[in-house]
């Protein structure tokens, strides 16, 4: 068994070209001396013993996987190729010794990682009846990917073929180089996709070749990296009672928005949105809700639901929005094809009432730290989450001025500290966990 040190004297790239690579993994994939039957047997222990796990969101079969014995077979390093002849097959073995355990949560399954254009795959692992159970993982890096929105593009095509979800389950985060990090974020946000950033860990024994801010991680070895923490910690939403029309997070502002529609496939009426209050709203922050029928709740701690009737119709409608200066969100609606009615809900969460603002905006100057909105015409509803700045409210009460009663009322209000109380037990609202195969 070669050491660290002996690995070290070559990047871990170059290894996957070898020709021992390539044949192992063809070896797994043909199942030669067993190996195959030895992998499903892990899954199916892996599924039995965490099948209850509320916490466990699902299983990932395997990590960029290798196209396989490239040296024998040529063809298997054109894109999408091996996804069709080595992979889908193999992934059928392994999603029935899961279902054979556990029948409810998601199975992760991912293509070749240089499958620009597209993955090769006709289904998902167990066939159409998975599909709301399926998920398709992939990877974005330069190289192999392509530019960020085409790659984007590309598997937006792969999940609406596919008709199952899709999370990008690697990307390069950073507290050092942290631009491309952000344009990959709001791209995710941009095409509705979930993400989990990858880093070398500090505690990772030394490599010469990573230092400064690659070694670097969520942990730098003393504690929680702070720097790490504000710029990857986003309000995002973790369940949508509908279809997921667009959302979107503002590092700078804090503004978050959220707008879905009523869907008829989809009989929850329950969203939950989940926001890091110590690291983007310290002080506080407010939260309106229209219409009047859509009701919000915190019963703990950096969670916000929204519950919308179920008198809410069903309908279809596609919303624009830009932002003016001296608005929040602007929005341009229509009714939708013929025969439907809008059904739309708009929240958003703000830092203090703007009757406030007006009269102490001559003493300070009012940061308004976030925004979160689902819009709703007719049967559609608007939250706001804005940042209370503080610093400015102790300022603006040094001076000796007679409030009226409505300012006096917002400043108490404004100045509310979220409290936490119970909270429900529903499985979404839950931290959401994968088991990953590498």
């Amino acid at each position: 068994m070669p050491s660290d040190k002996d690995c070290a004297k070559f990047v871990w790239s170059d290894y996957y070209l070898t020709e021992a690579t390539s044949v192992a993994f063809q070896n797994l994939y043909n199942n030669t001396d067993g190996l195959l039957d030895s992998w499903a047997a892990f899954w199916a222990k892996t599924a039995a013993e965490f099948k209850s796990f509320s916490n466990v969101i699902g299983y990932e079969l395997i990590n960029e996987p290798w196209a396989g014995d490239i040296y024998a077979n040529p063809l298997l390093i054109v894109p999408k190729v091996a996804d069709k002849m080595n992979l889908a097959p193999v992934y059928e073995v392994l999603s029935k010794a899961i279902r054979q355990h556990d029948e409810e949560h998601c199975i992760f399954f991912e293509g070749i990682t240089w499958d620009d254009f597209g993955v090769g795959f006709d289904t998902v692992p167990g066939g159409e009846l998975y599909r709301n159970r399926s998920v398709l993982s992939y990877h974005y890096y330069i190289p192999p990917s392509l530019a960020l929105i085409e790659n984007f593009g590309a598997r937006k095509k792969d999940l609406e073929r596919l008709k199952c979800g899709g999370m990008m389950t690697e990307f390069l985060t950073s507290a050092g180089e942290i631009e491309p990090m952000f344009k990959t974020m709001d791209a995710a946000d941009m095409y509705l996709q979930s993400w989990i950033g990858w880093e070398y860990k500090a505690y990772h024994p030394s490599r010469p070749n990573l230092k400064g801010n690659r070694r670097s991680a969520l942990w730098n070895g003393t504690g929680l990296d702070q720097i790490y923490v504000q710029n990857t910690t986003r309000t995002y939403p973790q369940a949508v009672a509908g279809y997921t029309v667009k959302f979107r997070f503002d590092l700078t502002s804090k503004e978050f928005v959220l707008v879905y529609e009523v869907s008829e496939t989809c009989h929850a009426t329950e969203s939950v949105v989940y926001l890091n209050e110590e690291v983007h709203y310290p002080s506080g922050y407010t939260v309106t809700v229209t219409p009047s029928s859509v009701k919000w709740s915190s019963a703990t701690k950096n969670m916000l639901t929204f519950n919308h009737p179920t008198s809410l119709p069903v309908g279809a409608c596609r919303e624009e929005h830009q932002r003016d200066p001296n608005e929040y969100w602007h929005y341009k609606r229509y009714n939708g094809p013929q025969g439907h009615v809008s059904a739309r809900t708009v929240a958003s969460v703000a830092p203090l009432e703007w009757e406030l603002q007006k009269i102490v905006q001559q003493f300070a100057t009012i940061q308004l730290k976030s925004c979160m909105t689902l819009d709703v015409e007719n049967c559609h509803s608007t939250v706001h989450i804005k940042q209370v700045n503080m610093s400015m409210m102790e300022y603006a009460r040094s001076f000796e001025f007679t409030m009226k009663e409505s300012v006096k009322k917002a400043t108490q209000w404004a100045a509310f500290h979220h409290t936490s109380r119970k909270y429900g037990s529903q499985n979404q609202r839950r931290p959401y966990h994968f088991l990953k195969s590498i």
